[in-house]
């Protein structure tokens, strides 16, 4: 069962390409967004360790599958970040068919997390990712990232904006929607009781 406590209880099992055989078939939560929208900030902000998950200044850092396991009742899994132009077509290449081979085989996969940047209106590609995922039937959380980054006046209407973009994406299907600050204990547990739900 997962509580609040559960996410204290989080260890990095490893890294790789594809999904190996050997880990243990636990229900899996996909975390996956643009390069540098903060997955591994969220990582360290929702286990309150500030170095379980790497954090680097330097678009697409994640290169790799990342599994954690929570509190060995499920798998975290941090997927490689798409939109970073200042690397090679063929690691570009390489991480989008890591996540798609991931995201087509898993058959534990209970949902995917989809960060977007709060301050930021959603792009063509990051629509059209969406619209794929909802295409394909995957339970979603949309979660929009640093929202502490935008002053509080502007939330209500930049959340207006985001919201219509959406609509176009799933009228009147709307996934669960959370805007988050990693300075905030409130979003930690918001975020934890909506990951219980979809797990």
């Amino acid at each position: 069962m997962i509580n609040t406590r559960s996410f204290l209880r989080t260890r990095f099992l490893l890294s790789a390409m594809v999904k190996p055989d050997s880990l243990s078939p636990l229900a899996e939560v996909a975390i996956f967004g643009r390069s540098n929208v903060g997955k591994s900030s969220l990582i360290n902000h929702l286990t309150k360790r500030r170095k379980l998950a790497k954090i680097s200044g330097k678009p697409g850092k994640t290169q790799t599958l990342n599994f954690y396991s929570v509190d060995d009742s499920f798998h975290l899994v941090d997927l490689p970040g798409f939109g970073y132009a200042k690397v090679s077509y063929k690691e570009r290449s390489d991480w989008g068919k890591a996540v798609e081979t991931y995201l087509k085989s898993s058959v534990e996969l209970k949902a995917v997390i989809c960060l977007f940047d709060f301050k930021r209106a959603l792009s063509t590609e990051d629509l059209s990712l969406l619209s794929w995922l909802k295409l394909n039937h995957y339970s979603l959380l949309i979660l929009f990232t640093k929202k502490d980054k935008l002053h509080i006046r502007e939330h209500s209407k930049q959340l207006n904006i985001h919201k219509e973009q959406l609509s176009t994406v799933f009228e009147n299907e709307m996934p669960p929607l959370l805007t988050y600050s990693n300075q905030s204990e409130k979003s930690r547990l918001e975020l934890i009781h909506l990951i219980a739900k979809l797990v």
